[in-house]
């Protein structure tokens, strides 16, 4: 069977797990793996600050309440605007956010457009911009859900790092994985200290190296003596910090990211050149999460597919019938596999089954 996604499980992450549980008291919690891992992938990016988190919705459920929280969105009547065609993790987290939004149709190429949008102009709009299967979105200024976008591009500059904040998913059928977990990335220090103190329960205490055990003192610890520093929190907030074995994973990831990219990148081109779907402007780098392909009859084609041992998907769904580009699209399109561990052979053997079902 070739598989939609690819675990990416080898020798090096086995080794890096095995030397991570060998002492006899090993730290598997939050801690200096997940802090190397935060540097070297903002350092990648070219953002100034990242923030791990256990999954990709929390990545989202961060940015929107810190974004809240330093009043970022506000505004009587504001409405945060997305995309009608995505993974509902997006419209989940709004929705949880509490925060009014409300979806936009999709072009042709799978992202939002607005006729009238303006990004040296539109101040007055949020958006969540959504990089649909590693298709850069120009409509953004608020977050960039680059989940799906890993070593995309546009204007020659990674996306995640087109919005005010950028959010990572490391499931393990996206494009670096850590079996779950997320980022959440920031050029802006305020923010980057609210999403420390989020992922955390909203704690006080969000250095990455106690200042309190290594200088004897804590900028951040209050006047209050009642309570053990510990304890004490500034704002509310959840539960999502991630393993030190999701850390290592993803230290491990970093060590060969460009090849990852530069291969999925590959792989689009030749998938581009048979099904001429979602192309590549000429300011974009695509790294796809998959590749769709537009289809007779999607339920047939992926029958067909997976007797011929490929594993498909269906396209992600449009929030309703209402937004007619996106519904068209997720009623006439598949998405076939375009992860690095295809070989050559695998993916000509992917697009004469995909053809032959026509």
């Amino acid at each position: 069977m070739i598989r939609f996604g690819c675990i990416d499980f080898g020798p090096n992450e086995r080794e890096a797990i095995i030397d991570l549980i060998g002492p006899s008291d090993p730290q598997l919690t939050m801690g200096k793996r997940v802090y190397d891992f935060e540097r070297s992938f903002a350092k990648w990016l070219g953002s100034k600050y990242a923030v791990m988190v256990n999954s990709g919705t929390s990545a989202l459920l961060t940015a929107l309440h810190g974004l809240r929280i330093n009043q970022n969105i506000e505004g009587v009547g504001k409405v945060i605007q997305t995309t009608s065609l995505t993974y509902c993790a997006d419209w989940n987290a709004l929705s949880l956010s509490g925060l009014s939004w409300e979806p936009r149709d999709v072009g042709d190429d799978f992202v939002m457009h607005l006729d009238d949008y303006d990004p040296a102009l539109d101040s007055c709009r949020d958006f969540l911009s959504v990089d649909l299967l590693g298709k850069p979105c120009r409509v953004t200024n608020l977050i960039d859900d680059a989940s799906e976008a890993v070593g995309s591009k546009l204007q020659n500059r990674k996306m995640g790092t087109h919005a005010l904040c950028g959010t990572f998913s490391f499931y393990v059928a996206h494009i670096i994985n850590t079996i779950e977990g997320g980022m959440v990335v920031t050029d802006d220090n305020e923010l980057y200290e609210t999403f420390l103190s989020i992922r955390d329960n909203g704690r006080v205490c969000t250095c990455p190296v106690c200042t309190l055990k290594t200088q004897g003192k804590c900028s951040k610890r209050t006047n209050s003596s009642s309570i053990e520093r510990r304890w004490e929190t500034q704002h509310t907030g959840g539960n999502y910090k991630p393993t030190e074995i999701q850390g290592v994973l993803g230290l491990v990831k970093m060590s060969k990211i460009d090849m990852i990219c530069k291969r999925r990148h590959d792989i689009y081109k030749r998938y581009f050149e048979e099904f001429k779907e979602m192309a590549e402007e000429s300011d974009e780098y695509i790294v796809p999460l998959a590749y769709p392909v537009k289809v007779k009859d999607p339920t047939k084609t992926l029958a067909y597919m997976e007797k011929q041992g490929v594993e498909c998907r269906g396209m992600f769904p449009a929030y309703s019938a209402a937004y007619k580009n996106a519904y068209r699209i997720s009623q006439s399109y598949i998405l076939v596999p375009a992860h690095q561990e295809l070989s050559d052979n695998d993916v000509e053997f992917i697009i004469n089954s995909v053809k032959t079902c026509q």
